[in-house]
């Protein structure tokens, strides 16, 4: 997991527009390292689209209960498609710009609301989610600590997003958004983000909702993890193991609009 880093000091210049509204300065240096450690936000930039392809596994009870193929499709955080075939069905889960769709071949598809909407954008692309909520406004940083996972040595680091008026909260789906991020105190890769999800439609009952990545390999000069894991109240829901990413091919609107 060596990172392919872009000039450190380029983007160092860069921070104090990054990270200018209600930081400590040790949460900050810590983002600058694991930014510069994932390619760098000129790296990212250039990131226009992706398709990969790989292997997903449903998981209840601590059993894989379906695996199959996995086509994940996307767009900077705000398009994006992921297409599992299953043995007697496909499942996808799709949002564009806001809107979300569940199907999980039912034939009765469902909306994913805008409140759990703003922590799956861009969950397979933890760099890029990093970039844009640092972007953001009316955020905060904060070094909660350090911790071990897996036996691996991690920093904690809070971003906190308030709304600032009633588009920001139709953005949010939330008066405020909160994710903790566990970044590797070595290589500064992101290890893991956890937020939390709510029953849909229900904006109440959250549930602690944690990603976890590895395998990670240089891809166009960013490193992007090949392995994420997904858990719901400490439960692994599904695994994705990807095999292939090919990005800035083109990906049309059209990938991105309901069936």
């Amino acid at each position: 997991m060596v990172p392919l880093a872009l000039c450190v000091g380029a983007f160092l210049l860069q921070s104090s527009f990054l990270f200018a509204q209600n930081n400590d300065s040790s949460g900050t240096t810590v983002l600058e390292q694991a930014l510069a450690a994932s390619g760098g936000r000129i790296a990212w930039t250039a990131l226009r689209d992706f398709r990969a392809a790989g292997t997903i596994a449903l998981h209840s009870g601590g059993n894989v209960t379906q695996s199959g193929g996995a086509e994940l499709i996307g767009r900077g955080m705000k398009q994006f498609r992921l297409t599992a075939d299953f043995r007697d069905h496909t499942r996808s889960w799709l949002w564009n710009k806001g809107f979300g769709r569940l199907d999980t071949g039912n034939g009765k598809p469902g909306l994913i609301g805008r409140h759990n909407l703003i922590a799956l954008e861009g969950f397979n692309l933890p760099a890029l989610k990093l970039i844009a909520f640092s972007d953001g406004p009316s955020r905060s940083v904060t070094l909660v600590g350090t911790e071990t996972l897996e036996g691996i040595p991690a920093y904690r680091v809070r971003i906190t997003r308030q709304a600032m008026n009633h588009e920001d909260r139709l953005v949010l789906g939330r008066a405020s958004f909160q994710f903790d991020l566990l970044i590797d105190q070595k290589t500064f890769m992101v290890l893991a983000i956890e937020d939390t999800l709510y029953p849909n439609n229900q904006p109440e009952g959250a549930f602690q909702h944690r990603v976890e990545y590895s395998d990670y390999r240089s891809i166009a000069g960013t490193q992007i993890p090949f392995r994420i894991t997904e858990t719901i109240a400490g439960q692994v829901t599904w695994d994705l193991h990807m095999e292939t990413y090919v990005v800035n091919s083109g990906v049309p609107d059209s990938e991105f609009m309901p069936n």
